[in-house]
């Protein structure tokens, strides 16, 4: 089978001769390390092109920096999935994994460490649904004025208070809102006074108290307040998980959430 080196790209004007390739055909029991390779190449000069266009914009002086630096990551997004290899596993591997996974929260309890779950600060939840554990996503419904931007914020403010990261992503409350409410959950004062000023001496105390207990905190609640599409949503989920090490990402709410294709489109 022909090594990578067999493959070096002759570019001219990012089009490739693929004549190294029909020289060098794969036999059947390589069939899958070629079509990688094909792949490979495809996302180069895909990688290639976008440069070239990105570098063309950059010279635009009337260009926002800023906005051209989301469009070539957007970009570069869209072209990622060409390499995103078979996650499929058998059950046989889950079974594995799971037993394995039992048996390391079992030596964490033996030491006095923390589980791996998150627990929500809900006690009544935590206690039928264990709390959350990495990878997982969780969908909560409920019929309009029900709460659930409440009850979400709630989960995010607990764990927070329990030393984790937490990233919110609100598509309907600005950050204002967000720190009322949030005050408001932490003082036990009323979110309607907090904003229009109705607090009382000992209640203003308390909200200056729970401002006060947020500052003092290691671990961040982390705002996005702005109407994403899900490109925009992977790309600063992953920024804000490598640069803060998020520990939860919550998202409020996947309705209002914009279609890649089209900003008129919602997504459910």
């Amino acid at each position: 089978f022909p090594s990578h080196d067999n493959f070096r790209l002759r570019i001219n004007k990012h089009k490739i001769s693929w004549a190294e390739l029909t020289l060098n055909q794969a036999s059947p029991s390589h069939i899958k390390e070629y079509a990688l390779i094909l792949k490979q190449i495809k996302v180069r000069l895909s990688i290639m092109r976008i440069s070239e266009t990105m570098n063309t914009k950059a010279y635009d002086l009337l260009e926002d920096p800023l906005l051209l630096l989301e469009e070539y990551e957007r970009a570069i997004l869209s072209v990622s999935g060409d390499l995103t290899y078979d996650s499929s596993v058998t059950l046989t591997q889950a079974s594995s994994s799971f037993l394995d996974f039992l048996e390391q929260e079992e030596e964490r309890k033996e030491k006095g460490e923390k589980e791996s779950k998150i627990l929500t600060g809900i006690n009544e939840f935590d206690l039928v649904f264990g709390g959350f554990k990495a990878g997982q996503m969780i969908t909560l419904a409920a019929a309009t004025g029900m709460g659930k931007s409440s009850f979400a914020l709630n989960i995010a403010l607990n764990m927070l208070l329990d030393g984790k990261n937490v990233a919110f992503f609100s598509l309907e409350m600005n950050e204002h809102e967000i720190a009322n409410k949030s005050l408001a959950c932490l003082s036990g004062v009323d979110s309607y006074k907090i904003e229009n000023g109705y607090t009382s001496r000992d209640e203003k105390e308390k909200v200056l108290w729970a401002n006060h207990q947020i500052k003092q905190l290691q671990s961040n609640l982390f705002l996005e307040c702005k109407h994403l599409n899900l490109s925009d949503f992977k790309r600063k989920s992953r920024i804000l998980r490598k640069k803060n090490k998020i520990d939860i990402i919550i998202l409020d709410y996947l309705q209002l959430i914009e279609n890649n294709a089209s900003t008129k489109n919602n997504i459910s």
